[in-house]
């Protein structure tokens, strides 16, 4: 008598089947952080290493005067009535110079992360020997530290800010090419200060490589960028997917004057409830 497997014993060779395939196109994305705890849990596990445990001992610091500035200060104070506006894009894409103009155009101040506070570890970080992951969670904590900086800010003006989580996030996706991301891996993390308005600046490449000439230092990721025309393309395709707040894609081929109106119309849509995040 001729032996034939199980329904039972089927079905659980077809479930380990579709497992491993699924496993094989859905991934997590290592060094994107979805909240301040696991940022922190990274880089408690390389607190040997000389700066990221200065890297740690800033945050600390900046987090009891945080906590000791909010119980001084009014705690309904209403931020939404200053608006934060984020450029992302591409290097050379013309943040810095959109951000400036902006800033000035609203009477508001610029800002950028890395913060002032923890600039000056960048260079160990962007080194080649680090941890790819661990050079994520530097620019991930940077984002939380910039996030109380610019509570303060708010309080009297509107900011403009070159970068924010966004970027931090779209280079550490963009690297995987090779499998489907989980949806919520775009979603901006529920406990960081979230932008009003979030502009992703688009640029040709020989504009783009012509304002990359006028630099002295590149680092890897920009390197990268320059050689990889795939990688160009996945990382901006990253930044279309990214949601709650999505981006608004502007032209910056253009002059910054004509760039600015149309930034400044896009931030009225948004206070006027006429754009969805």
């Amino acid at each position: 008598m001729s032996y034939s497997p199980s329904l039972l014993t089927i079905c659980k060779r077809l479930s380990t089947v579709m497992s491993t395939s699924i496993a094989d196109v859905t991934c997590a994305v290592p060094g994107v952080f979805r909240s301040l705890p696991s940022i922190l849990s990274v880089l408690e596990e390389h607190s040997k290493e000389r700066e990221v445990l200065e890297l740690l001992e800033i945050y600390h610091r900046d987090a009891s005067k945080t906590t000791s500035e909010t119980s001084k200060t009014n705690s309904n104070v209403n931020y939404s009535n200053h608006p934060l506006v984020v450029f992302e894009g591409l290097d050379g894409s013309g943040k810095s110079l959109l951000t400036k103009l902006t800033a000035k155009e609203l009477g508001g101040v610029k800002s950028s992360t890395p913060p002032e506070s923890v600039k000056h570890l960048r260079p160990y970080f962007d080194g080649t020997g680090v941890d790819r992951v661990l050079r994520r969670a530097f620019y991930s904590l940077g984002n939380y530290l910039a996030a109380r900086d610019l509570q303060r800010l708010l309080e009297s003006s509107p900011v403009v800010m070159d970068r924010f989580w966004h970027s931090t996030a779209a280079y550490a996706i963009a690297v995987k090419d090779s499998c489907e991301i989980p949806e919520n891996t775009f979603a901006w993390p529920s406990d960081l200060l979230q932008p009003d308005l979030v502009v992703f600046l688009t640029v040709s490449e020989d504009v783009r490589l012509e304002r990359m000439s006028r630099r002295k230092n590149f680092t890897l990721e920009e390197d990268k960028l320059k050689e990889n025309s795939a990688y160009r393309q996945r990382l901006t395709d990253t930044y279309a997917k990214m949601k709650k707040p999505s981006l608004k894609f502007v032209n910056c081929d253009r002059k910054a004057k004509v760039v600015v109106e149309d930034v400044m119309t896009l931030l009225r849509d948004v206070k006027s409830g006429g754009l969805s995040s």
